[in-house]
């Protein structure tokens, strides 16, 4: 696994930490979800025009409902890769308040990237966590990581 793929992994390990708390989450207008959908939403400034794709999504007894994510057109910095930057993340699991949350207008249609399946399978395997906050907060602990 090269370093960008287990600083990815170590992340999503640590999105367990990022659960709900005690407050309830404020009210979100609910969208139609579905796979293949590809979403503009909130992005950090040096992310505007990035997208999520909607890869899978899933029902989990102790996670509840699980959107499983792509980003592409980020602008991660990243020191081991070429040109200096990340532009895609291929696997991000979110709680479906946090999409609903993160989520602006609906962009097109796609699928998801050669990534994610192994991505989804490593987040499987390692028993991964589901961020809870809004997507461009989760590009920034990326971001982070990757440095």
């Amino acid at each position: 696994m090269n370093r960008t793929a287990a600083s990815l992994l170590a992340l999503l390990l640590l999105a367990s930490c990022g659960r709900e708390s005690g407050r309830p989450a404020p009210e979100v207008p609910a969208h139609e979800l579905a796979v293949g959908q590809v979403w503009n939403y909130h992005t950090r400034d040096v992310d505007q025009g990035s997208t999520l794709t909607i890869c899978k999504l899933e029902d989990l007894p102790k996670a509840g409902s699980v959107v499983h994510v792509s980003l592409a057109g980020l602008h991660l910095k990243n020191p081991r890769a070429p040109g200096g930057y990340t532009g895609e993340v291929p696997h991000a699991p979110f709680t479906r308040a946090a999409i609903e949350r993160s989520i602006t207008t609906l962009h097109g249609q796609g699928s998801p990237p050669q990534g994610f399946e192994a991505g989804y399978r490593a987040w499987q395997e390692a028993r991964g966590g589901v961020f809870s906050m809004p997507v461009a907060d989760v590009a920034g602990l990326i971001e982070k990581s990757l440095k």
